[in-house]
């Protein structure tokens, strides 16, 4: 998977530099906080920042652009989907048109 946390196609303001913690990542990203860790493990989300023996943080940025790029999936997902029962639809239709024609 490309690193898409350092992808420039969202517009930066200055709060995209602030650090959350783990709470602040998972109202961002609702996932559950197991779902959060194997997800870094398997390199779907970001590593984080450590700032000290016990303290992880992550750049709001990184959060931000993980959700684009889930909507992009998303989407590319749904209009795939859309192309796939068009096609079922404009199959069946001439399957009709052809048991009609006999």
């Amino acid at each position: 998977m490309p690193n898409i946390f350092d992808d420039e196609t969202l517009p930066q303001g200055p709060e995209d530099e602030n650090l959350l913690r783990l709470p602040g990542v998972l109202k961002m990203h609702p996932v559950s906080k197991s779902g959060w860790y194997r997800g870094m493990a398997e390199g779907k989300y970001p590593r984080p920042i450590k700032l000290g023996p016990r303290v992880r943080t992550w750049k709001k940025r990184w959060i931000r652009v993980l959700n684009y790029w889930a909507e992009q999936q998303a989407e590319e997902q749904r209009q795939a989907e859309e192309q796939r029962q068009a096609e079922e639809q404009r199959q069946a239709e001439e399957q009709r048109q052809v048991e009609q024609a006999k």
